[in-house]
């Protein structure tokens, strides 16, 4: 496990080459196979205004809601992936996959749950594709395989989808 600098280190954390080989490639395979159920989503960000374009839309596999597992994998997916993560509590877990198009898509700004001041936000990448994670402040996290991103809840972000790939799949868990 290699870890990434990041230009503001105590608020993100990068950790490349998170899980070992063989998980990181039993995980995407399972991911990616046809039985792997992934439902539409019409709005990207929840209660946004701003991404109600035709092309907007993604498909999700939701493993924990509400502190409660929502998957039949939902608690082995999210706890392999938050195995080195302290934490004391999962609050949701889900699979975002975001389609191909012909041009860069730059969802809204968002945070995952204004609610909770105390939320952390890992995102763990599945594949490599010209798709990133921004923050308000313009800082970039491009989407590499086995790639973990660790930050405060109170951080806004956004998200896109890939013009290079098939497909751009993270997994985001909120936390505390």
């Amino acid at each position: 496990m290699t870890q990434t600098s990041f230009s503001n280190p105590e608020k993100i954390k990068i950790i490349d080459n998170y899980l070992s080989e063989k998980l990181m490639s039993d995980l995407e395979k399972f991911l990616l196979s046809n039985d792997f159920p992934y439902y539409y989503i019409e709005n990207i960000v929840l209660g946004s205004l701003g991404s109600k374009k035709s092309d907007s839309f993604m498909f999700v596999h939701h493993l924990i809601e509400n502190e409660k597992e929502s998957s039949t994998v939902g608690n082995s997916i999210t706890n392999m992936i938050m195995s080195n993560v302290p934490h004391k509590n999962i609050l949701r877990s889900k699979i975002n996959f975001y389609l191909n198009t012909n041009y860069l898509q730059l969802h809204d700004f968002h945070l995952d749950n204004s609610d909770n001041k105390d939320i952390k936000i890992a995102i763990f990448y599945i594949n490599t594709n010209n798709g990133f994670t921004e923050f308000e402040d313009n800082s970039i996290v491009k989407s590499v395989r086995n790639r973990l991103v660790l930050f405060p809840g109170n951080l806004k972000h956004r998200s896109t989808n890939t013009t290079d790939k098939k497909n751009r799949i993270n997994i985001n868990i909120n936390y505390i």
